[in-house]
């Protein structure tokens, strides 16, 4: 807007402009002096971002040295209308990153100008307390994102979506938080060494490839005649926390039947472990019974004679004084058959203990061995096809 200040009289006209006004944001020039004869455009620049909806007015006053002169200054202003928009949840969320993503509900008038995202470790980022402004490209698009990169594992951050436009910022209503992923340490559990079921010793070997983030604090074993062992079972722990690498532990007084060994790390977040290893014993011991019996059928025998040799035979273990139980012991085997398992319901197993002797019709005779029938428990005279299970006398 634009208006002329004449001077139509003989003497120098002195002039300035008062306006009180928040959208006229300047006026140029705003005072002067003017020769006889002389013109003087005038400019009143406007903020039309700042016009309410409507017809607005304004008056300026222009005080010169003959006197003083009111006008009105008119603009007709379109609505104003903030942008809308919302912080949508994040997704693809790592150890160290994670997409945030924003959606646009009104373009607002006048339209905005820049978008993105604002984040901090407390709740309702601005532009002023966030860690970085995330501005994104500005397009026909209503949904935009951010690939936030460089983040701490297992931090929470708080998000809102921003908008700019010439009335200024505007911030999505609602926003979200979101929690980075913790590294976890990566264990292995190594074949074990040095297995001596009879002494109860054997060292453990595992190895941590990845320490994790923040690295893990305490390495080690856990072992069980159970599966999954945990560390509030047996535990064993191995020096180095916090390490990559291979690990070992010589362990004594370890169960003299199956169990199960795994390696572990405890991290900030609970407890990884590696996969889990079996120490299958061969055999179990009864000491109530003196005896200690494999887990395992030698063969089925239809004569007693062959029976006892599977038994001398046997070098399970790398022990040879395996035999053929007694009655007593049989029937000790047969109270633990669920501990020491590999039995099945309908078979008789021989003893070592003679039965009777019998002639057939020629005179010649046959000697019987007694047997233990393992589906009611009862002592037979002798075993017919029998299962054939070897048993070896505990050193006191």
């Amino acid at each position: 807007m634009s208006f002329n200040i004449v001077n139509s009289t003989y003497e120098d006209l002195e002039w300035e402009i008062e306006e009180r006004c928040d959208w006229i944001t300047e006026i140029k020039p705003a005072k002067g002096t003017l020769k006889h004869g002389k013109t003087e455009g005038v400019a009143v620049i406007i903020d039309r971002a700042r016009l309410s909806k409507g017809v607005n007015k304004a008056m300026i006053i222009i005080n010169s040295s003959y006197g003083s002169l009111e006008m009105n200054v008119l603009a007709t202003g379109t609505e104003i209308v903030l942008p809308k928009l919302n912080v949508l949840a994040a997704t693809t969320i790592s150890i160290s990153s994670a997409q945030l993503n924003g959606e646009i509900i009104d373009d607002g008038i006048p339209a905005y100008s820049e978008r993105g995202f604002v984040y901090s470790l407390n709740s309702m980022p601005t532009l002023e307390n966030t860690i970085s402004k995330l501005t994104c490209t500005s397009n026909s698009n209503k949904t935009y994102s951010y690939l936030l990169n460089e983040l701490s594992p297992n931090t929470t951050y708080f998000v809102r979506a921003y908008a700019k436009s010439s009335k200024g910022v505007v911030y999505s209503v609602n926003e979200i938080k979101f929690k980075t992923l913790v590294a976890t340490p990566k264990v292995t559990t190594l074949e074990i060494a040095n297995i001596d079921l009879s002494n109860g010793t054997a060292t453990f070997r595992g190895e941590i490839t990845y320490a994790g983030i923040p690295s893990y604090t305490e390495r080690g074993f856990v072992y069980s005649t159970l599966p999954e062992p945990t560390i509030y079972d047996n535990k064993v722990i191995a020096g180095g926390a916090g390490t990559v690498g291979g690990f070992s532990k010589y362990v004594t007084n370890l169960p003299k039947s199956t169990y199960y060994v795994r390696a572990y790390a405890i991290a900030s977040t609970g407890t990884v472990y590696g996969e889990e290893k079996i120490v299958e014993a061969e055999w179990v011991e009864i000491p109530a019974a003196g005896i200690a019996v494999q887990i395992r059928d030698l063969d089925r025998a239809i004569y007693w004679e062959s029976a006892k040799l599977m038994c001398e035979n046997s070098t399970v273990g790398g022990y040879s004084d395996w035999r053929l139980p007694t009655r007593a012991e049989l029937m000790a085997v047969y109270n633990n058959r669920d501990k020491i398992g590999g039995f099945t319901g309908y078979n008789s197993y021989w003893t070592s203990e003679f039965s009777h002797r019998q002639a057939d019709s020629t005179g010649r005779y046959f000697y019987y061995y007694y047997a233990l029938d393992f589906c009611y428990g009862t002592i037979l005279k002798e075993a017919g096809l029998g299962n054939v299970r070897a048993v070896r006398t505990l050193k006191k």
